[in-house]
This record gives structure tokens, C-alpha cells and sequence, in this order.
């Protein structure tokens, strides 16, 4: 009743709606919290529980591509929830997310968390080839930082080896 009443007289308060989208979310009423996360997120795009919120609200509802780029904007905030046990699980059960734990070291990286980022990739090299190309560039930026590069080198030519996409100039 509280949240009605500020919404009533602030319908434009990122709290309030955030929290009528929770409320939605734990309810199970999916849709609407897609509705009040949203507008919550419009004013407060940084907010990583509702951004984390709203993934699983799509997520539960089987909207797995929304799902997955709500899941890399929360990643992109916080990128230590992609090692936890929660977002694990989620990894366990749709194969296509896991590029999202590749972002995750891309987001160390941007942070400067040089050694997360570099244990986050080396993990994708040992259990994910597919997006293996992307974890050897992200060691040879982290190597490149340390001022290690002949290793950052060597990583960065792997990678370009292995990418199928990748073209050659001329």
C-alpha cells in the first residue's frame, strides 16, 4: 500500500516502481515486473537487482535472448555475480550463456581487476572452446597491462588464429 501511494503521488520514483517489480517478480507475476523493472531502469539504468530482477523475470518466462542481454548489462555492473553459484546454475542449464561468463572477464578487465579478468579467462579456455578466441584476446590484454608482451602477443596472434571470423587486411 506504501509503494501505491508513492508511485500514486511519484510515478516517476526508480525505488518505488523497482520495488513493485519485486514484488511482482516474487509474486510470480513475471509480466508486471517486466513492466515496473523497466520503468525503474529507464531512470536508474545502473541498478544491478533489478537489472538481475528483470533478467529472471524473462528468463522465467522463456524470453531467453532478452534474458541473456539483461543478464551481460547486470554482469557489466557486477561481474563477480557470473561466478556465483546462483548464475552457475543458469549457465548449467542454457549452453547459449555461456559467452556471458567471457563477459564477465571483459568487465574485470574494464574495471581494472587485471587478475579477475585473467582467471575469468583462463576458466573459459579450460570448459568453453567455443568462445575461446574471446578469452585468449581478454589474457592478452591482461598480459599487455602488466607490461608482459611477448606472453600478450602470443595470446593475441592465438586468438586471431582460432577466431574463423576473423579477416585479413590487405
Amino acid at each position: 500500500e506504501l509503494l501505491s501511494r508513492v508511485i500514486k503521488d511519484v510515478p516517476d520514483n526508480a525505488d518505488a516502481l523497482k520495488g513493485f517489480g519485486f514484488c511482482s517478480f516474487i509474486e510470480k507475476d513475471y509480466k508486471n515486473a517486466i513492466v515496473y523493472l523497466e520503468k525503474s531502469l529507464a531512470k536508474v539504468s545502473y541498478d544491478f537487482y533489478a537489472q538481475l530482477d528483470l533478467a529472471f523475470s524473462y528468463y522465467n518466462l522463456k524470453d531467453y535472448d532478452k534474458a541473456k542481454k539483461v543478464f551481460r548489462k547486470a554482469i557489466e555492473i557486477s561481474p563477480s555475480y557470473a561466478e556465483s553459484a546462483e548464475f552457475k546454475k543458469i549457465l548449467g542449464e542454457r549452453r547459449e550463456f555461456s559467452s556471458l561468463y567471457a563477459d564477465a572477464g571483459w568487465s574485470y578487465y574494464v574495471w581494472k581487476d587485471y587478475d579477475s579478468a585473467y582467471r575469468i579467462f583462463n576458466t573459459v579456455l579450460t570448459k568453453q572452446n567455443k568462445n575461446g578466441w574471446s578469452a585468449l584476446m581478454g589474457i592478452g590484454y591482461v598480459y599487455s597491462q602488466y607490461r608482459l608482451y611477448d606472453k600478450a602477443i602470443t595470446n593475441l596472434e592465438e586468438s586471431l588464429r582460432v577466431n574463423n571470423q576473423s579477416k585479413t587486411i590487405n
